[in-house]
């Protein structure tokens, strides 16, 4: 037993999760103040890592409305990392304003807890944005 405990470091980094089976993967993109109406982008790809240093790469070429959210399976293992490769600037529209995050790729780290990743940066496309950056939340389950 305190062989075991001696490995697991070694075995399952601290930004790592077992996920077994096919998980089931859910991206939305949203902000504390909850005012996004919609969004839009093309998803080209997700690439899951695992700890291991192996990748899975799944390609879509989907429209998505990231604010309403879109999940999709995916395979499961020892994973610490998901990196999403988007076909097109993120678009979101808010009651008075429309935003824009244009980065190619949005990586998250995984573990017990999958914390947002803010999207950064972001501009303003018109109207009167404040307050906190668009997130991506990321949940596998």
């Amino acid at each position: 037993m305190l062989a075991l405990r001696l490995l697991l470091p070694i075995v399952a980094p601290a930004h790592a999760a077992i996920y077994s089976g096919n998980p089931e993967l859910w991206i939305k993109v949203d902000r504390p103040a909850h005012d996004f109406v919609e969004g839009g982008v093309v998803l080209h790809e997700i690439q899951t890592h695992t700890c291991a240093g192996g990748l899975a790469t799944y390609v879509y070429d989907v429209a998505i409305d990231p604010v309403a959210g879109w999940s999709t399976q995916v395979g499961g293992g020892n994973l610490c990392g998901i990196t999403l490769v988007w076909g097109s600037p993120l678009g979101i529209d808010g009651p008075a304003y429309a935003v824009v995050y244009s980065e190619e790729v949005t990586e998250v780290l995984l573990g017990a807890t999958i914390p947002p990743v803010a999207l950064t940066p972001f501009s303003v496309v018109y109207g009167n944005y404040s307050g906190t950056a668009p997130h991506l939340f990321l949940t596998l389950k």
